[in-house]
């Protein structure tokens, strides 16, 4: 069977490429604005009458961006262990249907202003509906294989980040020049998780030494017990990077081993 579905609007987020987007909203230090706009001439104005008493909402979307489902993926979270679709949030599904809880921040016309999301700049809104924290909050809810990894419903850091003197004067190197997010993305992938996964770009290297890439840049790393000590940021300058006169100056400093 065969449905036909239209957007009824589409979301402005700060987040470009998945790679950007959050995967905790809001629980993992990276807040933002965003705005839903919804399509004129449909009397979605009438349609969002008494919204404004609902203080979050839920939003159904289309994963536009996706081509194509697993039965099986490796999610973000937890070792490489391949898990049921169904059992995870990922946007590779028979149907590419995404749901996100999100904060009411304002509605002005045809514009519902939220605060932190997950979502793609773009992403096609399919619906909207009010979150009813009496019968669809359950916190004594089982959380299946993601359950060793949450207390009280929140992802939490177990693995402590020490960046060598060397690999600071990288970072607020980069950091001045403009690369914004290295630090905050560094944190989140690797405060939760470490080891080498393919989602996360992480791979091992010799020597007992682990590699993790954002964008075009590398850094090396190692794992002693809980701690995660960050040793060197690398310019992994390939062909089409972003900003290539940031890589040449990179390189010229003193930092670049």
């Amino acid at each position: 069977m065969n449905f036909n579905l239209s957007a009824i609007g589409f979301i402005e987020t700060p987040f470009e490429e998945k790679y950007e987007a959050p995967r905790q909203p809001g629980l993992e230090g990276i807040h933002s604005k965003s705005v839903i706009r919804l399509t004129p001439g449909h009397r979605y104005e009438q349609a969002l009458k008494d919204l404004d008493g609902f203080s979050h909402i839920w939003i159904i979307y289309w994963f536009d961006r996706v081509s194509g489902w697993k039965p099986q993926i490796l999610p973000p979270r937890g070792s490489a262990i391949k898990r049921g679709v169904f059992a995870t949030r990922s946007p590779h599904r028979p149907n590419p249907i995404g749901l996100s809880l999100v904060r009411i921040e304002e509605i002005n016309g045809l514009e519902i202003r939220i605060g932190d999301c997950d979502l793609l700049n773009g992403t096609p809104v399919l619906d909207i509906k009010p979150y009813l924290p009496y019968v669809e909050s359950v916190p004594e809810a089982a959380s299946g294989w993601i359950g060793s990894n949450l207390t009280n419903g929140e992802v939490l850091p177990v693995w402590e980040l020490e960046w060598s003197i060397t690999a600071v004067k990288q970072r607020l190197f980069l950091e001045r020049a403009g690369l914004s997010g290295f630090s905050k993305k560094v944190a989140q992938v690797l405060s939760s998780s470490p080891e080498p996964h393919p989602y996360k770009r992480i791979k091992a290297l010799e020597n007992g030494l682990f590699q993790m890439a954002w964008k075009d840049w590398r850094l090396s790393f190692r794992i002693e017990g809980n701690k995660v000590q960050i040793l060197e940021i690398y310019s992994g300058y390939l062909k089409g990077a972003e900003q290539p006169e940031l890589h040449r100056q990179f390189r010229e400093t003193l930092f670049q081993a």
